[in-house]
């Protein structure tokens, strides 16, 4: 069985590429997830970097222990990008 990656994010990604470069199997997309998008892509491992929406849970069970969210800046602060009209 092949294992293929979500890789929620932009495709310019530095971890994007690396991933590619080593063999992974990647689905990139930087548009909101449903279960039906994971399900009809037969993903089995998310990983989320500079991805800009909320994963829900309905998406998260599909996978436990087999979703990683990486985060640039040190949390609480910087906890999200400000739009203009500073709403998420």
């Amino acid at each position: 069985m092949e294992n293929k990656i979500l890789f929620l994010g932009d495709k310019e990604s530095p971890l994007l590429e690396w991933l590619l470069s080593i063999g992974e199997f990647v689905i990139q997309t930087s548009e909101k997830i449903t279960p039906k998008f994971v399900h009809s892509n037969s993903v089995n491992f998310i990983v989320s970097y500079g991805y800009r929406h909320i994963i829900k849970k309905d998406v998260l069970e599909i996978f436990p222990n087999r979703a990683i969210n990486l985060h640039i800046s040190y949390l609480p602060f910087n906890r999200g990008g400000i739009l203009t009209s500073g709403v998420l």
